[in-house]
């Protein structure tokens, strides 16, 4: 798994272009690039004695309930990953009712539905998105940067040039409490179960793909595979 976290970190963009048109499971490889782009938001919040502030709490709260809506519910996600009951319903009850609330306050300002400008700046990297030539509806972005443009056979390049393509729009009203068990590891049981999903169907596959395509996977990631398939085999 730790060679999957490495293309994860380094450059998925690759993973999710096979997986996107090849797999038809691009879903899986957004929402682990979303989750991974939002624990580095929490890494990087301000903190008060090591305590993440009440704003920059709020602020991964409401980019924690975008990565819900567009990856997670039944409700609301066009291609929701697909995880353990028990993992979507614990999901559920920690954002089900903020993402009620957003819709209900839509509803009541016709005018301007999401103006909240204190609370749902999202402060990310300015970003323009794209579609995955052969599927239209993966979509990811990239920074604004021409001196690390992504294209499925680039080599690695440094992190995070594939950035978490948030809609700004959306945003949690302030009257809306935060729960209690909302934290760093909120998507942990999420993001382990997708995971797997990729590391044993996806991965093997993709690992293959570069092979017979002479690319790089990075690393030892290539040569080290079989190993780990085996490893998993025995567990």
């Amino acid at each position: 798994m730790a060679h999957l976290d490495k293309v994860l970190v380094i450059n998925a963009t690759p993973l999710l272009n096979f997986a996107a048109t090849k797999e038809f499971t691009g879903e899986n490889i957004v929402f682990l690039t979303q989750v991974r782009d939002w624990r580095a938001a929490w890494k990087r919040a301000q903190r008060n004695f090591g305590v993440v502030t009440g704003h920059s709490r709020r602020y991964l709260f409401n980019l924690a309930v975008e990565i819900f809506v567009l990856s997670i519910s039944a409700k609301t996600a066009h291609f929701p990953v697909n995880i353990e009951g028990k993992i979507r319903s614990d999901l559920e009850a920690v954002f089900g009712p903020a993402v009620l609330d957003v819709e209900q306050d839509r509803d009541n300002n016709v005018v301007d539905p999401f103006n909240h400008p204190s609370s749902c700046e999202m402060g990310l990297v300015s970003a323009k998105a794209f579609e995955i030539k052969g599927a239209p509806h993966v979509t990811i972005a990239e920074y604004n940067n021409s001196d690390h443009a992504l294209s499925e056979t680039e080599e690695p390049v440094p992190p995070h040039t594939m950035v978490l393509n948030l809609d700004a729009s959306l945003c949690v009203p302030e009257s809306v409490a935060i729960p209690v068990s909302f934290d760093e590891h909120v998507f942990d049981g999420a993001e382990q179960s997708v995971k797997y999903m990729v590391l044993t169907n996806t991965w093997p596959k993709f690992v293959d793909s570069r092979k017979e395509h002479g690319r790089s996977i990075g690393g030892k990631a290539a040569s080290l595979m079989e190993s780990l398939r085996l490893r998993l085999q025995k567990k």
